[in-house]
Formats: C-alpha cells, structure tokens, sequence
C-alpha cells in the first residue's frame, strides 16, 4: 500500500526551500492515481539541490541527483504503474505549482536490475529520453523557456524499448543563479513497467551522479542577461531510437528531442 504525504506535514519536516516538486503521473494525458503513488517522494517539499557550493556533498556528485534526498527511501511504498510501450507518460508539479523559474526540463530512464524498480537504488545506467529547452530567441527571457509556466513535462515510450521495470527521471535545472554557479536541480523518479515487444538499446548511457559537469556551459548560463540566441543542453545527448532516425520525412511525428520548437501534438 503507497503511502499518502501530506504537503503541510512535509511543509513542518522541512524549512520550504523555493522549488519544484514532481508528483503526479499522466498518462495520455489523464491524471492516473492520487498524488506520490507511482511518484517517489523525497524529503524536501520542494527541492533545488544548489549543484554549488551551498550544498555538502557538492550536488554534482552526490546520490541526492538520482532521485531526490531520500527519494530512495519511498521506493517500497511507492506502486509501479504498468504501462505499454507508445503511450505518452508525464508528470505534473505539485501543489498548482508551474515551472516559474527559467531552465531547461529533462527526462531520464534507468532500467532496474532484475527488473525490481521497488529496490532500486539508481545507481545502474541512465540515458535521456527526452528535453526541452529554448523554443525562441529574443529580449523576452522567461516566455522563451518551452516550458515556462507550464506545469506538466512528458514524453512518449518509445515503441523499441526494452520491456521492464524503469526509473524515470523528471528533472528541471532553475538557471536563475547558475551564472554564479549555482544552478539547481528539481528532481523526481517514477516507478514504472514497460510491456513491449522490442529490443533496441538505449544510448549514450551514463551514471548519476555524472552526467554533468561542473564547467558545462549548461550549468553556468547567464539566464537573465542573455538575449537567449544559444543555450546547449547539460548531460549527453537524448537517446534518438532508430525508429525516428527511419521514420518517413512525412511522417506526423513529434520529434524525441523537442530540437526545434515547442511542439504539443
């Protein structure tokens, strides 16, 4: 049985930090589940871990990266939705929360040992399914975030996926202060199993922590004073399954990576 966690509740275990939290699945679209179900919760009610220096151990390189602080603790109670391969999956912020603070969103999948999710730490192989950066250029700085203000991220199964159970990885990286060298990172994992009938391996692969670096463009980008002509993602790039890379050039696809604009089909 999942166990339910009260915003107040967590508001009085935790001094509020200014954040996200992810908590609700989607599917297609639909809202599926109460709250924190299939979510796993963490310790902070709302969670930028600054990647530097106001945090010990450095962001960056510490385990909290993966899932959250404490978001391995939640595992056992938290339930594992089974879902096929093709549907759209998302979450959605907690508490009519919408990503006001200015940054890209990126999706990461990890696939647990002996397809056991409730015990998986994350400590195996990750790779990106999906981002979303810059949609335009130009003096507006917030409007040109793809997801300012929105309050959902998602992204659709790709048909060759391995079938098993997954971590999924929803992650937004608030820039505000990266031109110091603070960024942070809003972090929370999904519990999910994958039926499908395809074998095609994911890549690049990569761990967590490890995915980024401290001197990436990405993580110390001048947010506010940019005119936003260029911003390159952080982390390896988004596995691009071979079966987009074959699809028909009329074919009406959304693209995996969200490359060239804010696409909502």
């Amino acid at each position: 049985m999942f166990v339910k966690y009260s915003l107040t509740a967590l508001l009085v275990a935790a001094p509020f930090i200014e954040g996200y939290l992810f908590s609700q699945l989607i599917v297609d679209d639909k809202d599926v589940g109460e709250p924190f179900e299939y979510m796993r919760p963490n310790d902070d009610i709302a969670n930028p871990t600054l990647a530097r220096p106001l945090v010990a151990p450095d962001a960056l390189s510490s385990t909290d990266l993966r899932c959250g602080k404490g978001g391995d603790k939640a595992a056992p109670d938290s339930k594992v939705f089974s879902v096929g391969a093709t549907h759209r999956i998302g979450a959605r912020l907690h508490d009519n929360q919408t990503f006001s603070n200015i940054g890209p969103v990126l999706i990461y999948m990890s696939r647990a040992p002996n397809d056991d999710v409730r015990s998986y730490d994350g400590s195996g192989d990750w790779f990106k399914i999906w981002h979303q950066g810059i949609c335009i250029g130009g003096p507006r700085i917030n409007e040109n975030w793809c997801n300012f203000n929105l309050d959902t991220a998602d992204f659709r199964i790709p048909e060759t996926i391995p079938a098993g159970q997954y971590l999924v990885r929803f992650e937004q990286i608030a820039l505000q202060n990266a031109n110091k060298g603070n960024a942070e990172f809003n972090v929370a994992c999904m519990q999910l199993n994958i039926s499908s009938l395809n074998e095609e391996q994911p890549t690049p692969l990569a761990k967590i922590p490890g995915i980024y670096k401290a001197d990436e463009a990405g993580l110390n980008y001048d947010a506010l004073s940019s005119l936003l002509a260029q911003y390159d993602l952080p982390g390896p790039p988004s596995w691009e399954p071979q079966q987009d890379k074959n699809a028909a050039p009329d074919a009406p696809s959304v693209p995996w990576n969200n490359k060239i604009k804010r696409w909502t089909a």
